[in-house]
């Protein structure tokens, strides 16, 4: 896959069709998820392979991806935190469907890639480093993003 293939925003496909038993048309959205061979080659091309450390698995069936993002009930005001976005494949069908994506990444490498591959959505936000800043404390960073999207000091950390 080129660069600029990356670069570019998911696409947006529709495909109708009919049951043969009945006259009803459905439309099912096919909007574009990583392949695992597209996730390999991603990763290749930068020389880099899954981190024990940080516990890497990547979501390859597009079909439970589209599950994962239809079931989530995502609406167009919606502001969506994503933990471990990796190389971005359930990603792009959540930027589709919220107002912000807020992406929280641990691995170097993987903000590297998200960041070529989101850097044209102005609606998608990647912070560097974990979640957490302790145990039991939300990362400052993403606090504050969060505060920004619904404003008033919404956010409160003690």
């Amino acid at each position: 896959m080129a660069d600029t293939d990356r670069q570019q925003p998911p696409f947006e496909l529709s495909r109708v069709t009919a049951s043969p038993t009945s006259k009803r048309l459905q439309v099912m959205n096919l909007s574009h998820v990583q392949t695992k061979s597209e996730i390999q080659q991603q990763l290749t091309s930068m020389g880099v392979h899954p981190r024990k450390q940080f516990g890497q698995h990547f979501l390859i069936d597009g079909n439970l991806m589209r599950k994962l993002a239809d079931s989530a009930g995502i609406g167009s005001n919606d502001l969506i935190i994503e933990v471990g976005p990796g190389t971005g494949g359930l990603s792009d069908l959540l930027i589709a469907r919220a107002k912000r994506l807020i992406c929280v990444e641990i691995d170097r490498n993987m903000c590297k890639l998200l960041c070529d591959r989101f850097s044209t959505h102005e609606s998608f936000t990647l912070i560097e480093g974990d979640c957490l800043s302790r145990k039991h404390e939300i990362n400052r960073t993403l606090a504050a993003e969060i505060d920004s999207y619904l404003g008033n000091g919404a956010v409160k950390l003690e």
